[in-house]
């Protein structure tokens, strides 16, 4: 297995720590969870935050409308190579041992080929070699160097040292110590904001996603080890920041094509928005057939704003995002009110158009993608990871 101007401070948090971003002493206020108002208030999205008429499709169908011609037998072959990659390595077990994980929230390969678990119930980084060995372990919950906070997602830069966004805010990077086995903490920046997702391109251009208040911005490109932060990318538009930063939450994914792009998608609406990596804007795609979160806005008897996010209907959630060559991999997940996942909802886009289509909803949730195959993970009947390797066979047929 092999893997293929002036900067900008972050200075929000992102809303899986909304404790830190709403002091009693403000005068706006965030509740969650709940039902809608029955009467009153702004229902989200508004209008103005609604898909551009120039956006391309990622259709429910299961051939993309936009495609034609070597794109579209592109497209084709690649979304072959993704249905039909088999299991070559599994790792997870129901007992006892280091392949026994609390919640795996992603998994990458490293530059020799190891197999890196994220046990976000544990804060713990678990490496595995090239068939599911167990090798070494390093973090924990805490502070000390080694040790993270609500860390959810990491990336393996290029030159092979291991980057994760940490909570409220901040970025640690590890690098091996030297003997194989034990890791130690290298460089660790303390940004004004933390991040919800992180990826690394091949060419070295560190991405991070995550609201900025001041400019209303949800990507963030940084450059080490100076750590410069140049950020782009409009959130959600209103005239209130505490729904600007509820309805701004999303991920973001790097793609190594022509021009190299940052793909960041909202975690709640059906919108992916392109961008080069000098900000400019490269295209717009609207996902069809998603059902957004119930998301409801109102001002309260004391003044304050108040906003509403109810899980009580069926709703669909951003839950990864990365490039695959010229293609994006979009995957959402279905909830039920009561949180169960019903259907994994996996879109294949042209990295150059936005356009794309619907793949068959037997793929699993895909944390990482290389030339030769993918990491995926799954929590039933217990976490585990498989990695999967793309048939030697590539027809571009339907």
């Amino acid at each position: 297995m092999t893997r293929n101007g002036q900067p900008t401070p972050l200075d929000a948090r992102p809303s899986r720590s909304p404790q830190v971003l709403v002091p009693a002493a403000l005068a706006l206020v965030v509740t969650c969870c709940t039902s809608p108002p029955q009467d009153g208030g702004t229902v989200h999205p508004t209008p103005t935050n609604r898909v551009p008429l120039n956006a391309s499709v990622a259709s429910r169908d299961s051939l993309p409308s936009g495609l034609s011609g070597a794109v579209l037998d592109d497209w084709l072959a690649t979304r072959n190579r993704l249905l039909t990659a088999t299991a070559t390595v599994a790792i997870g077990a129901d007992g006892q041992g280091p392949e026994m994980f609390g919640s795996v929230s992603d998994a990458k390969l490293d530059l020799a080929g190891n197999i890196l678990v994220f046990d976000e119930h544990a804060q713990t980084i678990i490496v595995f070699d090239q068939v599911g060995r167990y090798v070494a372990k390093f973090g924990g919950v805490g502070d000390g160097p080694l040790e993270l906070r609500r860390a959810s997602r990491f990336t393996v830069l290029p030159d092979g040292r291991i980057a994760v966004p940490t909570l409220p805010s901040g970025l640690k990077i590890f690098a091996p110590a030297g003997d194989g086995v034990r890791w130690k903490l290298d460089q660790h920046l303390d940004l004004p904001a933390g991040a919800s997702s992180i990826c690394s391109s091949d060419y070295g251009n560190l991405l991070l996603s995550g609201w900025v208040r001041a400019n209303n911005t949800v990507v963030h490109k940084v450059t080490l080890p100076a750590a410069e932060v140049v950020s782009f990318g409009a959130g959600y538009d209103d005239e209130e920041w505490v729904v600007r930063w509820r309805m701004s939450d999303g991920f973001v994914g790097c793609v190594d094509s022509t021009p190299r792009l940052a793909v960041f998608g909202f975690q709640i609406l059906p919108t992916v928005h392109a961008y080069t990596l000098d900000g400019k804007t490269q295209w717009h795609s609207r996902i069809e057939d998603h059902i957004p979160m119930s998301v409801v806005s109102r001002v309260r008897p004391d003044g304050r704003t108040g906003v509403s996010r109810s899980r009580t209907t069926v709703h669909d959630l951003l839950g990864f995002i990365q490039g695959l060559g010229d293609h994006v991999i979009l995957q959402y997940d279905r909830f039920l009110p009561d949180d169960r996942t019903v259907r994994r909802r996996t879109f294949l886009l042209d990295a150059r158009t936005g356009h794309g289509a619907a793949l068959p909803d037997t793929l699993p949730a895909i944390t990482s993608v290389y030339s030769s195959g993918y990491l995926a993970v799954f929590e039933d009947p217990y976490p585990r990871v498989e990695y999967r390797e793309y048939s030697t066979l590539q027809g571009s047929g339907p």
